[in-house]
This record gives C-alpha cells, sequence and structure tokens, in this order.
C-alpha cells in the first residue's frame, strides 16, 4: 500500500482523474489525495530508522527529537498506515516547528 513508484503514481493519478470527471469525488478531494501521497513519499525519503511490527506491539519506530535525553523519540501506532501518518505529521506537518537555528539561517 504504502511504495509508491512512478507507475503507481500514475495510475493513482489517472483514477483520481477519472472519479473527479464524473463527479464520484470533488476534485477538492483529489488534490487533497495527492497531496497526501506526495507527503508520503517525503516522509518516506526523510525517515532514515526501520519500522517494526509486533502482534503486541503494533507498529513502531524512531524519530529523532532534541528534546528527549536519548536524542529519539519513540513512535508506536496500532496499524501501519497510522504510523505513517503520525511519520508524515512528524516530517511534513510539523517541520517549522521542529526547526533548528542552523536550519533557519540556511532559509
Amino acid at each position: 500500500m504504502y511504495n509508491i513508484n512512478n507507475k503507481t503514481n500514475q495510475n493513482t493519478t489517472k483514477t483520481l482523474k477519472f472519479l473527479a470527471k464524473y463527479t464520484i469525488i470533488e476534485e477538492s478531494e483529489v488534490l487533497e489525495i495527492l497531496a497526501m501521497n506526495k507527503d508520503l513519499q517525503k516522509a518516506k525519503e526523510m525517515h532514515p530508522y526501520e519500522i517494526h511490527h509486533t502482534e503486541k506491539s503494533g507498529w513502531f519506530t524512531e524519530v529523532d527529537d532534541s528534546t528527549q535525553p536519548t536524542g529519539k523519540r519513540k513512535v508506536r501506532r496500532c496499524s501501519e498506515e497510522s504510523l505513517w501518518k503520525a511519520l508524515v505529521a512528524w516530517y511534513i506537518d510539523n517541520s517549522e516547528k521542529n526547526i533548528n537555528l542552523k536550519n533557519l539561517y540556511v532559509k
């Protein structure tokens, strides 16, 4: 589900255009889905840590967090989809909140 390559992305785009053409879904929803896929791809490129799964604990991984004593924060969710949503929120949605002085100077 989360392996988005160019061919899959093209097929998704074609399907969404078809659905919008026949008013099955609104054009704004199509744009939202495409933006989510783009953000998901960016988060996948940015996330350097392994993702693990166990029946007992669900899906989990780590993200860099300078506010934690270890420098990393554990992220755990019950499904892979919700884990990736959390990672998109961490890397993409909160990127302005997670900025440091070095990155701010570059901007």
